[in-house]
């Protein structure tokens, strides 16, 4: 939650906030998203740590997607 508060306070073209922009309501949110793998143990998950920088999470995206779009 506080990556997402830090990216949008440093987001100087907004005239404000969303409802759903609040620290509380993203670290809630985080939490219910990564207790979906055990809730849906059937499913494949894969958790990106989007903290990091643009070029690592695309690494990360692209790697969990990559398998997936070669079996189309």
């Amino acid at each position: 939650a506080e990556v997402a508060i830090s990216r949008i306070e440093k987001d100087k073209g907004r005239s404000h906030k969303e409802v759903f922009e609040q620290k509380e309501f993203l670290a809630d949110l985080r939490q219910r998203y990564l207790a979906l793998p055990k809730q849906l143990a059937n499913e494949k998950f894969v958790i990106v740590d989007a903290s990091q920088s643009l070029d690592n999470v695309f690494e990360q995206v692209k790697s969990a997607v990559a398998p997936l779009l070669l079996k189309l």
